[in-house]
C-alpha cells in the first residue's frame, strides 16, 4: 500500500491545489479526467473534504471544471458521451448558469433543400427545408451546428425558443416523434467562416459530428453537423452495453440531444 505523502507544514489542501496544477502543467485534465478525490486523499493522507477544497479553489479560480459522475478537467475542455442506444445528451449546453456556457442562433429559415437534403427527406428538387445555424458554448469553447429539418416545423418554432431549449426536446412537445437516428464523427479543414465562427484559422483540422433523426415511420427529420475546434478541448466516450437498464430506457436521451 502506498505511504500518504509527508506533510511539508503546508496546509494540505495547498498541497493538493499544488500537485493537482502541476499535473495539469503536464496535460493531464484533458483525454483523461484528474485524479478523483478518493484516490488523492488516500494519497494525501487527508480526507476527501479537503480535496474537495482543493478541487474548489482551482474552480474558482477557472483552472478546472468538474462534472458530475464523470471527473474533473482543466477548463476549456468539453465531455460529450456517444451511446451505442439512445442519443448524446447536450442539455449541460444550454445552462446558463455555468460561465462560458450558452447558445445564439445564427440563422433560422425557410431555404431551398440542397440536393443531399432533398434526397434524405425524400423530396422533390428544389423543395423547402427548414435551416438554422446554431452556435453553443461550453466552458467558452464553441461548437457550431446545423440541422435541416420539415419546412411546416418553420411556423411551428420561433427562434427564441431554439435559442434556449433543446431542439428535439421542442419537436416532440410540437408533435414529432424520434425513433431512430445514427451519428458519424468525421473531420476536415476548417473553412473560412467556420475558422471565424470557431475561433480558428482557415485549414486547421475540425471535428465533425453528422446526424439523423427518423420518426417512426423511418422517414428523415433532422439532419445536420456539428462542428468542433481541433485541439485538447473535447473528448468523445462512446459506452457499449448488453441489456443493461441504461440500455433499455436509452431512448429518453432522444428528448435531450441536439
Amino acid at each position: 500500500m502506498k505511504k500518504p505523502l509527508k506533510d511539508s507544514g503546508t496546509p494540505a489542501y495547498q498541497r493538493i491545489e499544488a500537485h493537482l496544477r502541476s499535473l495539469i502543467t503536464k496535460g493531464a485534465g484533458r483525454s483523461e479526467p484528474l485524479p478523483a478525490e478518493p484516490d488523492l486523499a488516500t494519497e494525501f493522507g487527508v480526507s476527501r473534504m479537503t480535496v474537495r477544497q482543493a478541487y474548489q479553489r482551482l474552480v474558482s479560480a477557472g483552472v478546472v471544471v468538474r462534472y458530475r459522475g464523470i471527473g474533473s478537467f482543466v477548463t476549456g475542455h468539453v465531455f460529450e458521451e456517444l451511446p451505442i442506444e439512445g442519443m448524446p445528451d447536450f442539455q449541460s449546453w444550454i445552462v446558463r448558469g455555468d460561465m462560458g456556457t450558452g447558445r445564439r442562433v445564427l440563422k433560422y429559415a425557410l431555404v431551398t433543400a440542397p440536393p443531399e437534403v432533398a434526397k434524405a427527406f425524400g423530396l422533390r428538387r428544389a423543395a423547402r427545408v427548414t435551416y438554422l445555424q446554431l452556435l453553443r458554448f461550453k466552458n467558452g469553447v464553441p461548437c457550431l451546428d446545423t440541422r435541416y429539418m420539415p419546412a411546416e416545423l418553420h411556423a411551428e418554432l420561433s427562434s427564441e425558443q431554439l435559442g434556449r431549449s433543446s431542439l428535439l426536446q421542442s419537436m416532440v412537445e410540437v408533435g414529432y416523434e424520434v425513433s431512430s437516428g445514427q451519428v458519424e464523427i468525421d473531420a476536415h479543414r476548417a473553412t473560412r467562416e467556420e475558422a471565424s465562427l470557431l475561433g480558428i484559422k482557415p485549414g486547421e483540422p475540425v471535428l465533425e459530428r453528422r446526424v439523423m433523426f427518423r420518426n417512426p415511420q423511418g422517414r428523415c427529420i433532422v439532419l445536420g453537423d456539428s462542428r468542433y475546434p481541433s485541439g485538447d478541448a473535447y473528448t468523445f466516450r462512446i459506452d457499449f452495453g448488453h441489456g443493461s437498464a441504461s440500455a433499455r430506457t436509452g431512448r429518453l436521451n432522444y428528448l435531450n440531444a441536439l
